[in-house]
């Protein structure tokens, strides 16, 4: 999963290359550790062959939340996995503020198999999804804050300084998502499971609209 081709060079260079290549791998064991959460069914060989595959088949149908819930997860892992590249893809220098902000951001990525477990084995729980989202929620503002840290000083960190409209753009992209886990996490306590479940569907459109705003100079130029 490693998408990094440093722009640092020398000394920063290695711990930058460090610091992302550590990113990478801590993000391909989460994912590793939610698949192995998926145990596939047993099913005693007694009777038909026919009557074995239907009981196969129920058995894989109880694990529908399970691997809902790891479907979800791996989506949302993807997501943070993604805004991280973007983030992070034009550093060209190391200082600690930073990788201290990128731990804490993998931090809460790592307890995302966790999330996942108690979502899947607990779908129907208000408390079961106030978990799952709140934990989003914090990956969230960490990467928010991870990306405030990485630009600060006029972008020096960076092989070119961000301008104002990207910062806007990359700052939306961060909590845009968290603020939606916030609202599923509120709803969740409220006791609206079904409208909870649902608080993601604002996640694309917060996107287009950071996308958007980024753009929009190029478009003027045009």
């Amino acid at each position: 999963m490693s998408h990094h081709e440093s722009n640092a060079r020398g000394h920063d260079g290695r711990m930058v290359d460090r610091m992302l290549f550590f990113s990478d791998a801590v993000f391909a064991i989460v994912l590793t550790i939610m698949v192995l959460e998926l145990h596939a069914p047993v099913v005693e060989a007694v009777g038909a062959e026919r009557e074995t595959s239907a009981e196969l088949w129920n058995g894989i149908a109880h694990l529908g939340r399970v691997l809902f819930a790891y479907a979800v997860s791996f989506a949302l892992v993807g997501m943070w996995w993604s805004i991280h590249m973007r983030v992070t893809r034009q550093l060209k220098e190391f200082d600690w503020p930073s990788a201290i902000m990128n731990l804490l951001f993998l931090f809460t990525v790592s307890v995302a198999p966790f999330a996942a477990s108690v979502l899947g084995e607990n779908v129907r729980l208000g408390a079961a999804w106030q978990i799952y989202w709140g934990v989003n929620a914090a990956s969230s503002v960490a990467l928010t804050l991870m990306m405030l840290v990485v630009s600060r000083g006029g972008g020096k960190l960076l092989v070119a300084p961000m301008s104002g409209r990207e910062l806007v753009a990359r700052t939306i992209q961060g909590i845009g998502p968290g603020i939606g886990f916030a609202v599923g996490v509120y709803l969740a306590g409220l006791g609206e499971i079904r409208l909870s479940q649902w608080c993601w569907v604002v996640i694309p459109p917060i996107m287009i609209i950071a996308r958007l705003i980024w753009r929009q100079p190029k478009a003027t130029q045009e």
